[in-house]
């Protein structure tokens, strides 16, 4: 059922009614890379905030009020039906139109999120510290009180949300799991346009706003600036898709009315047409991963275990004696459970083998954009059984795994004591000294983990080829999907 929305300071309607101008599609002096906002230098993502930071300061109503107010009209236009990735991608495109000219840099382009590397821990990314977007909301009004945004008060929102940048994590202090990279791999093995755009939007894309809360599941979540580098990931992830083979122009199924989709349907409020947007290069970009894009990428930490580990470029074998593995401060005692034990909670934040269940999405977040409730429950389900198929195999480890991602692990190791680690009926269960966060503990405890468990260094990111966890994947992902992965443990 459609919905009005309360908008605020109506004087602005004008303004904001006419379609944003479509400039610069398909004459392109160069076509540039969108990076991971993790790669960049640090004067790089200063460009970034500065920009969003000059638009958000031109006379009200501006530029940047006037990407909220659209995405709020738009609402049943652009969600839950063929428009939703085109639409997006648009938006999107004309947002960085607004930052080149605000940074008066015709390079720039607009950083992405890869929030599936983040996704067991999402809470501990970079991404929501004091020096980037900020954290959690307060209690009672939800607003953001840290970051560079926290006093960004939106000029148009839905309903009685307050006058602030607001979030509320679902899970107290922390934020339930997102879509992994393995999710991610088997997404883009799905064939049909329609099909993937559907799961994509209902659950990875969704969990996002839904799990973040506030004012960042609402429709006027582009008041956020974290809505950018969240659709710019959103958009990289359907040009994979489109990347292979013949699927460049694929687009089926129905518009929000019903009718047929077409490449020439408009896309409404912005301007352009399906069809102007289907070929992400002629809007001048593309990701740093796709094809010749590819380049060196500067990591802030957030990168793989090797140099942590020591394992330089070796391959294969286990971790080096017992005696240097036996971390100093680490307590580790192996049991043994009475039968598989699969999935780890969606609130565990102790496990750094396995991959974790999902919450179920609020019902109000599907319904709120017109998605489907049985639809999307059956999508959860189905990444459910996917993540118990990845986590009884017994020689891969997902690039997502908080025993990968050293970052998110180094964060929780200051907040708790208690880890463990899961292979088929055999738990380790590892303390460690409370409040440590140092490297060296970090190092005690993956190397721990994994040699109480007699695992090999292969299954760990930076240790070595993992041919073999990678071969048996294809069943589950498809060569291009095990591939996928590959890449996130190079990237």
């Amino acid at each position: 059922m459609w919905r009005k929305y309360a908008i605020l300071a109506v004087s602005a309607l004008v303004l904001a009614s006419a379609p944003l101008e479509v400039a610069g599609q398909g004459g392109c002096a160069s076509v540039i890379a969108r990076r991971d906002i993790k790669s960049l230098s640090g004067a790089e993502r200063n460009e970034f905030f500065e920009g969003v930071r000059r638009l958000q300061e031109e006379p009200r109503p501006n530029r940047y009020d006037r990407f909220a107010y659209i995405h709020l009209q738009a609402t049943f236009e652009a969600h839950h039906n063929a428009k939703f990735l085109p639409w997006h991608r648009q938006l999107t495109y004309q947002f960085e139109l607004a930052l080149i000219d605000a940074t008066r840099n015709p390079n720039f382009r607009v950083p992405y999120w890869d929030w599936s590397k983040d996704s067991q821990a999402p809470a501990q990314s970079i991404i929501f510290s004091d020096s980037w977007f900020g954290g959690n909301g307060r209690p009672g009004d939800s607003c953001i009180t840290t970051g560079r945004f926290a006093s960004w008060k939106p000029m148009y929102r839905e309903g009685s949300e307050p006058e602030c940048l607001s979030r509320q994590f679902n899970s107290g202090d922390s934020i339930s799991p997102f879509s992994t990279t393995d999710d991610i791999a088997r997404l883009l093995e799905i064939s049909s346009f329609v099909d993937f755009s559907k799961e994509f939007e209902d659950v990875a894309h969704a969990q996002v706003h839904n799990n973040i809360g506030a004012g960042f599941m609402k429709m006027a979540s582009p008041n956020d600036p974290l809505f950018w580098v969240h659709h710019s990931f959103v958009d990289k992830v359907w040009a994979h898709w489109q990347s292979r083979g013949d699927r460049m122009l694929a687009y089926n199924g129905a518009n929000s009315d019903g009718s047929p989709a077409r490449p020439e349907d408009p896309l409404h409020m912005l301007g352009g047409t399906v069809g102007s947007v289907m070929d992400f290069r002629r809007l001048c970009y593309t990701y740093d991963d796709l094809g010749s894009a590819r380049m060196s990428r500067r990591s802030t930490g957030d990168g793989g275990l090797g140099g942590l580990l020591g394992l330089g470029n070796g391959g294969g074998g286990k971790h080096g004696d017992g005696a240097q593995a036996a971390a100093k401060g680490i307590k580790s005692r192996v049991v043994t459970l009475a039968e598989d034990e699969l999935l780890p909670s969606a609130d565990d934040h102790a496990e750094l083998f396995q991959l974790r269940d999902i919450k179920p999405l609020s019902e109000e977040y599907i319904r709120k954009c017109g998605g489907n409730v049985t639809r999307t429950r059956e999508y959860e389900a189905k990444t459910r059984e996917f993540h118990r198929q990845i986590n009884k195999m017994p020689d891969y480890i997902s690039p997502s795994a908080l025993i990968n991602r050293k970052d998110l692990l180094q964060r929780l190791t200051a907040e708790r004591s208690t880890f463990t680690a899961t292979r088929g009926r055999k738990r380790c269960v590892l303390e460690t000294p409370g409040g440590a966060a140092s490297p060296s503990v970090l190092d005690s405890l993956i190397k721990t983990a994994t040699l109480s468990l007699s695992l090999s260094v292969d299954l760990l990111l930076g240790g070595g080829s993992r041919q073999g966890g990678l071969t048996s994947l294809v069943p589950l992902v498809g060569q291009k999907g095990a591939d996928y992965i590959k890449a996130a443990y190079a990237s």
